[in-house]
């Protein structure tokens, strides 16, 4: 059973380990992911990760680029921009029927990165129709 899809690069503590897995927490869930799906960093690897700042810019950059292949698409069905593709992210604002946003990825089968005015975050697929 699945109780959180983490994606690359997403930071856990890890909690203990248990055969080949690893016990972790993540947003205060607990649960158990294979030891060789995670990276364990030393003190110099994770002072070679680029800082949050930097990586933001350059997703922008990309964003921009993806927005202008994926277009704009209309809600059809009143739903929420959440802060990460799950059920139980944060909120960032409730989007009416008919509000217009820019797909930035549209690879997942349940959820799609948009873009409405300046927040970038994730809505339902099935909930968003090509202009």
């Amino acid at each position: 059973m699945v109780f959180l899809k983490l994606g690359a690069g997403t930071e856990v503590e890890i909690l203990g380990r248990e055969a080949v897995y690893l016990k972790v927490m993540h947003r205060n869930l607990i649960g158990y992911v294979e030891k060789r799906l995670v990276r364990v960093l030393t003190a110099e690897q994770e002072k070679a990760v680029p800082s949050p700042k930097s990586m933001a810019a350059k997703a922008e950059k990309k964003e921009t680029v993806e927005a202008a292949v994926y277009g704009l698409h209309t809600v059809t069905r009143e739903t929420s921009l959440r802060a990460a593709a799950e059920a139980q992210a944060r909120v960032y604002v409730r989007l009416k029927e008919g509000y217009r946003v820019e797909v930035l990825e549209n690879s997942g089968r349940w959820w799609w990165k948009v873009r409405y005015k300046d927040r970038v975050g994730w809505a339902k697929r099935a909930l968003l129709k090509k202009e």
